[in-house]
């Protein structure tokens, strides 16, 4: 074929689907496969592409429907002899007509094909499908996300039990600790004061002891300050005065060690005075002593953990 055809078509003999040839444009400028494994073929024009033998006989059942017809509507014999009149854009094509000449109605399937072989296998997203899919996400997202503050929240209480815990354990270890260091005090504070009363006074034997105390007092101080750190409530209260007794019993042996180098000195006003000052120190470790007491007679629970896990021996 030459490049004279000014009109015409390309027509699918398998799935129906035609090219409208282009002003210069030629059936040779094409291949002659369709994308559907069809052969094309060229026609002048849509009503003369036909899969039944142009002489055949009409039927009622090969007749669509006139313009003025409807799907429910009985087909006459009128109907016939006036032709195939497309129910889309109201043509009147001859009977043996397969789609419309003018808009490319399809009698058998009832639907228009597409105007390009390029488009026949092009597949259209359906609005519906897309809302649909919009919609399943969105749904989805609305009972994931409750689902997800959930698992946080078990989260966060798991992780704050867990550190809770780690918490009470810190501070129960430092406090074992500090009992330890305070047993060792009261110890050597028992045998310091046999020395102070006996005869010949051994006073370097009581400033050795008196420095040993401090020692003790100091590490248990220190225990009791990393205890305090882990410590909630009422046991952060009762250790904070742990703290503030061992620093009282600081004061009191400082001017216990005094008193000491003064009677040695034969200082003995001087060791009066003295005397004063640590008895009124004294008297402070007494007063919150008592202070303790009471703080534990309303909270059994830190008294019974201390006696438990610390190793204490409060009565």
């Amino acid at each position: 074929m030459g490049r004279g055809f000014l009109v015409g078509y390309l027509k699918c003999e398998k799935c129906g689907g035609y090219y409208e040839l282009q002003e210069g444009e030629s059936p040779d400028d094409f291949e002659d496969t369709c994308e559907c494994g069809g052969k094309l073929k060229y026609v002048e024009s849509l009503d003369s592409f036909s899969d039944e033998p142009e002489d055949k006989t009409p039927t009622i059942d090969d007749v669509p429907l006139s313009k003025d017809k409807s799907i429910n509507e009985p087909i006459t014999s009128k109907d016939i002899s006036q032709g195939r009149f497309c129910p889309k854009c109201g043509k009147q094509n001859t009977l043996t007509a397969t789609f419309c000449k003018k808009c490319g109605y399809d009698f058998k399937t009832g639907s228009i094909p597409p105007t390009s072989i390029r488009d026949l296998n092009k597949a259209k997203n359906s609005p519906n499908d897309d809302k649909k899919s919009l919609q399943s996400k969105f749904t989805n997202k609305k009972v994931l996300i409750p689902i997800v503050v959930v698992l946080l929240v078990l989260v966060a209480l798991g992780g704050y039990s867990l550190y809770q815990n780690y918490r009470m354990q810190q501070m129960d270890a430092n406090m074992v600790q500090y009992q330890a260091a305070m047993a060792k005090y009261w110890s050597k504070s028992a045998e310091t004061e046999v020395l102070t009363n006996s005869t010949p006074i051994n006073y370097d034997q009581i400033y050795s002891n008196i420095d040993t105390m401090n020692a003790n007092l100091k590490e248990a101080k220190s225990y009791g300050e990393t205890a305090y750190q882990y410590a909630d409530g009422p046991y952060k209260d009762f250790i904070n005065q742990q703290i503030k007794l061992d620093d009282m019993l600081l004061s009191e042996n400082s001017f216990w060690k005094q008193r000491v180098q003064y009677v040695q000195q034969n200082n003995f006003v001087q060791a009066g005075d003295t005397k004063k000052l640590e008895e009124n120190v004294a008297n402070q470790v007494t007063n919150l002593s008592n202070d303790m007491s009471t703080f534990l007679s309303t909270h059994p629970e830190v008294k019974q953990h201390a006696n438990q896990y610390w190793n204490f021996n409060i009565q």
